[in-house]
């Protein structure tokens, strides 16, 4: 069978596809029961790669399970697309990146395959940048606190609590998910550690999260030693 390369363009509700170099194009809704159906057609081209853009998660159902079909699959960030299209002659400056872009990319430029991050890993990974942004907000809040009159601090306070209690629900998630990841481990099912291991970094210097770090470390380096 002849080699080509697939790209496809993610959007909220669709999944458009593009062959090369045959110029095979069409379409899924971005959806479980059809991304099924799209990795069944793409299964029967033997791609030497299939390339997607990273958009804000809505790539990853498609991109997962392209991935656990045994199939090359590779996430790229959009701005390395457009560069590379525009230097290519492919694209104008308004224009935007289609799937056949992409697989004219995946072609041209073969970007490394990497393993992806499974559901609970892309869910660990916001639940972090989620926390970072309430921190952030309650830090922002304790510093308009000095100078203020009393009745302006009673409000600002009242929504420091309130943010406190965001943060409390958010660490108790991602507590969930590391001890979810952690049964999963002991069931010798196959996760990526290595990012947990990243997120712990990350998380080291924040108290509540002592007990979540400590976890988070133990599950990576018994992964790696078993690697």
């Amino acid at each position: 069978m002849p080699q080509c390369w697939i790209g496809i363009d993610v959007s909220k509700k669709r999944l458009d596809v593009y062959i090369r170099p045959a110029s095979i194009a069409f379409s899924y809704a971005n959806r479980p029961d059809e991304i099924a159906q799209l990795v069944e057609r793409i299964k029967a081209e033997s791609p030497e790669l299939v390339v997607l853009e990273a958009t804000g998660g809505l790539h990853l159902s498609a991109a997962t399970a392209i991935e656990s079909a045994g199939i090359a699959v590779a996430v790229v960030n959009p701005r390395q697309v457009r560069d590379f299209a525009k230097a290519a002659g492919k694209l104008a400056k308004t224009d935007a990146i289609d799937a056949q872009v992409l697989a004219y990319f995946a072609e041209v430029m073969q970007p490394p395959v990497r393993p992806l991050l499974n559901e609970q890993m892309q869910q660990l990974k916001d639940l972090v940048a989620r926390r970072h942004q309430l921190v952030e907000m309650m830090t922002a809040e304790k510093n308009r606190l000095s100078g203020m009159s009393q009745v302006v601090k009673e409000n600002i306070e009242e929504n420091i609590k309130w943010l406190q209690k965001r943060i409390k629900q958010v660490e108790q998630k991602v507590e969930e998910l590391v001890e979810q990841n952690e049964r999963h481990r002991r069931k010798r099912t196959v996760y990526h550690f290595a990012p947990l291991a990243r997120f712990a970094a990350r998380l080291r210097s924040t108290a509540p999260f002592g007990r979540c770090v400590l976890k988070t470390q133990q599950a990576a380096g018994n992964q790696t030693r078993r690697d």
